[in-house]
């Protein structure tokens, strides 16, 4: 089983294209987690529309002060990442940055 963790926030401009490529690719056993980072825009709109079984939606639920100017400023996307991983399921997990889209799992899943 394979495990495709994306972390999201406000990323409504790619979540479409991100999701339709990765589900092309994927068995009916695996899945795709999303952790949602409370995005105000209509991110988890469009990821509903899919009605996709192997999609399943987890909240960030990380409380954290963002605006403390001695945090890197990668923390709040790598801890989304971890939210991500800790609900995974999969023997592998491949994590999705939104801004890339090649991801090509079956070639992948034959080094495996």
């Amino acid at each position: 089983m394979i495990s495709v963790c994306i972390a999201t926030y406000n990323g409504e401009k790619y979540i479409y294209r991100q999701l339709e490529s990765i589900l092309s690719q994927l068995n009916k056993s695996d899945e795709i987690i999303v952790s949602d980072d409370n995005s105000t825009d209509k991110t988890l709109e469009i990821i509903s529309e899919f009605r996709d079984v192997r999609i399943k939606v987890v909240n960030n639920a990380h409380v954290a002060d963002y605006s403390n100017k001695r945090l890197p400023s990668y923390y709040r996307a790598t801890y989304n990442f971890y939210n991500a991983i800790k609900y995974a399921a999969g023997d592998i997990i491949f994590f999705q940055i939104r801004m890339i889209f090649g991801i090509q799992i079956k070639f992948l899943r034959q080094l495996f």
